[in-house]
C-alpha cells in the first residue's frame, strides 16, 4: 500500500479548516463538533460520502456524540464542581469524572454501531487510522496502539521505527520550510511593487535560517 498516494488529499482533510466547520445536514441540531474523533471525521462532506452515510443517518450519529448545548452545559458543570473540590481530594475526583467519560465513550460507540452497517463502520475505522498516521506518525499511530499489537510489531521493530521516523521527520520538516519560503516569496514578488518590497526586506533585515 502506498500511502503516499493520496496524503495530500488525507492532509487537507487534517489540516483544512473546512473540515472543522463542514455544514452538517439541514436537519442537524447544532453546528458545533465535539472532541470525539468519529464526529470530527464525518464532519467532512467527503469522508461521509467515502462511507456511504446520507444526512439521516448523519444526524443520527451527531445525537450519539452528544453534540448540542445540553453536553456543553454538562461539561462545565463537571468542570465547575471539580475546582470546587479540596486539592488533596482532586485527584479521585479525576478519576471519578474520566470513569464516567469513558462509560459514555463506550455507550457512544455501541450507539454508533448500531446506527453504522459493519461496513460502513469497518471503514470508518480505515479512514480514521489513515488520519492518525498522516497526522501522528507510525510509532504514535501503529507501533504504540492496538494495531501494532495485531499486526505483532517487536520492541525491535518499535524502536527502528522511533529512530528512523525522527530522522525522516527532521527531513520532512526542512522540506516543508523550504516549500513554505518559496511560496512566501512568489506571493510577495507577484503582489508587492518594488518600492513595497525593499521597504518590507528592511524591515525584515538579513535571513535568518533555523538549523534545526
Amino acid at each position: 500500500m502506498n500511502y503516499f498516494r493520496y496524503a495530500a488529499v488525507l492532509s487537507a482533510l487534517i489540516f483544512s479548516s473546512s473540515h472543522l466547520v463542514a455544514a452538517p445536514p439541514t436537519n442537524a441540531k447544532s453546528t458545533k463538533v465535539s472532541n470525539n474523533p468519529y464526529d470530527q471525521l464525518l464532519s467532512d462532506a467527503t469522508v461521509r460520502k467515502n462511507i456511504g452515510i446520507d444526512e439521516q443517518t448523519y444526524s443520527k450519529l451527531r445525537d450519539a456524540f452528544g453534540v448540542g448545548e445540553l453536553d456543553t452545559k454538562l461539561s462545565r458543570s463537571q468542570l465547575a464542581e471539580l475546582a470546587k473540590v479540596p486539592i488533596n481530594e482532586r485527584p479521585k475526583a479525576m478519576e471519578k469524572l474520566r470513569s464516567s467519560y469513558a462509560k459514555a465513550s463506550e455507550q457512544t460507540m455501541a450507539d454508533v454501531k448500531e446506527i453504522l452497517s459493519p461496513d460502513q463502520f469497518f471503514r470508518l475505522e480505515q479512514i480514521k487510522l489513515q488520519v492518525h498516521l498522516l497526522r501522528d506518525g507510525v510509532y504514535k499511530a501503529v507501533a504504540t496502539t492496538d494495531v501494532g499489537k495485531e499486526i505483532d510489531i517487536s520492541e525491535s521493530q518499535k524502536a527502528k521505527i522511533r529512530e528512523i521516523e525522527a530522522s525522516e521527520f527532521a527531513l520532512l520538516a526542512k522540506e516543508i520550510m523550504r516549500l513554505r519560503r518559496e511560496a512566501i516569496e512568489r506571493i510577495l514578488a507577484s503582489s508587492l511593487d518594488s518600492s513595497q518590497q525593499k521597504m518590507l526586506d528592511d524591515l525584515l533585515g538579513t535571513p535568518f535560517l533555523v538549523e534545526k
